[in-house]
């Protein structure tokens, strides 16, 4: 996607809809590492509470 967006620098002016697709695919992908990473931090922090819990 990198490369997609850096050869459609040369047609931005001209053609600005050629960086909607790599654009949008690099921001949902990150987006989407994004929240898989806060589900697997609140997941991991849950199961973690709730042993710290129990040996109390």
């Amino acid at each position: 996607w990198g490369v997609m967006i850096s050869d459609a620098r040369t047609y931005f002016r001209s053609y600005p809809v050629m960086l909607l697709a790599p654009g949008l695919g690099i921001t949902l992908f990150s987006l989407g590492i994004n929240l898989t990473g806060d589900a697997l931090c609140e997941l991991l922090s849950v199961k973690k509470r709730s042993e710290n819990h129990r040996e109390i």
